[in-house]
C-alpha cells in the first residue's frame, strides 16, 4: 500500500501546476449545485473571528448518474436540465438542481458564529435534486 501512494505522489508530482502546487485529475463532471440553482456560490458557509468566507460546497455530477442505472427514484417533474447520452455518461439517468436553501444573512453573525442563536460555526447547505431515468 505505502508503494501505490508514492506512485501516486510522484505521479502528481510530475504534473505540478503554477507555482509547484499538486494538480489532482479525475474523470468526474462535477458541478457546484449552488452555482446551478442560483448563480452564484453562498456569500459564505462560515464566519468567525479569523475570516467570513465560502469554504463548503455542494457537488454534482450532472449525468450518467450510477444510481440511475440501478433504478434510483425520479424527481418526477419533467423540467429542461443538463443531458447528455446515458452511453457517454456511463449510466442510466440525469441529475438536475431544482433549488438550493439560501444562506442566511450576515448580519445575523455580528460577532460570529457559533452564537446564541446558531448553534455551529457553519451554515447548513441544502438542495434538492431530481434524478430523472432513461
Amino acid at each position: 500500500m505505502r508503494e501505490q501512494v508514492q506512485v501516486a505522489v510522484a505521479a502528481a508530482r510530475a504534473e505540478q501546476g503554477a507555482g509547484g502546487l499538486l494538480v489532482a485529475r479525475h474523470p468526474l463532471v462535477l458541478r457546484s449545485a449552488y452555482v446551478e440553482a442560483t448563480g452564484a456560490e453562498p456569500p459564505f458557509t462560515t464566519c468567525h473571528q479569523r475570516c467570513m468566507d465560502t469554504v463548503d460546497y455542494q457537488w454534482f455530477t450532472p449525468f450518467g448518474c450510477p444510481a440511475a442505472a440501478a433504478g434510483g427514484h425520479d424527481g418526477g417533474d419533467g423540467g429542461a436540465g443538463p443531458e447528455r447520452p446515458a452511453a457517454a455518461g456511463g449510466g442510466g439517468g440525469v441529475l438536475r438542481v431544482l433549488r438550493a436553501l439560501q444562506v442566511p444573512a450576515p448580519a445575523l453573525f455580528t460577532h460570529g458564529m457559533p452564537c446564541r442563536n446558531w448553534a455551529s460555526d457553519h451554515v447548513s447547505l441544502c438542495v434538492d435534486y431530481a434524478l430523472r431515468l432513461r
